[in-house]
């Protein structure tokens, strides 16, 4: 019974994503700075490198990719932008476009 059980939970990296997606699903903005989420995700991650494997899943996966950075001096925030149909429609169904 426990084998069957361990085949059937969830990678941790999935589990993560699904949290992050919500999270996101949650606040409902078209961007957000990465060090947003991982404040709201502290307490799951510990440091913001272990969340990182779940955030490139959800690029991967097209629900969202890196803005592009405006030349500024200092180091600029990492923003991310969100797929629109995540927050206004299917998410299932419509990825990120590709970048021009």
């Amino acid at each position: 019974a426990l084998a069957a059980f361990a085949i059937m939970q969830k990678p941790e990296k999935i589990e993560h994503a699904e949290k992050l997606l919500a999270w996101i699903r949650r606040i409902g903005k078209p961007e957000f700075r990465l060090r947003e989420m991982f404040r709201s995700h502290q307490t799951r991650f510990g440091e913001m490198a272990m969340m990182m494997p779940a955030v490139g899943l959800l690029q991967d996966h097209g629900y969202v990719r890196p803005k592009d950075r405006e030349r500024k001096t200092g180091r600029p925030p990492d923003v991310f932008e969100v797929n629109p149909e995540l927050i206004d429609g299917d998410p299932g169904r419509t990825h990120c476009g590709s970048r021009k």
